[in-house]
């Protein structure tokens, strides 16, 4: 397509609002719609990916973040039996901050370096 062909030239000027469009395709109800928006997305990385700068790539994750946290079902991480409310165990509170903010395109998250809730292999 003409944006991969002359992506060097575009992506200044394109590429956000091209995100954006691409994120709010996944964000509809419509399934076939979603799956498009994520494939364009793929296919964009895999026949520009090779030209991406630090910037594009920062700005590409972003945007894969956003979709994530757009489509993660936040009810099952946090659903819990009626007869077990006060329970400790509880997937959605420590995963209630993850989901709590949109970043803005070109913006990554720290990495979780948590290492507390890693499960060790056993001898």
């Amino acid at each position: 397509d003409v944006f991969t062909q002359f992506f060097e030239i575009l992506s200044p000027v394109l590429l956000k609002n091209i995100l954006s469009q691409l994120l709010w395709c996944v964000q509809q109800d419509n399934e076939q719609l979603a799956r498009s928006g994520t494939n364009c997305l793929e296919n964009l990385a895999i026949s520009v990916g090779q030209q991406f700068t630090s910037d594009v790539w920062d700005t590409i994750c972003a945007c894969v973040y956003n979709i994530y946290k757009a489509t993660v079902p936040e009810e099952l991480l946090t659903w819990q039996p009626a007869n077990r409310l006060h329970s400790t165990l509880s997937l959605g509170s420590s995963h209630s901050s993850l989901h709590s903010e949109t970043l803005p395109v070109g913006h990554i998250p720290p990495p979780n370096l948590d290492q507390s809730n890693v499960p060790t292999p056993s001898s």
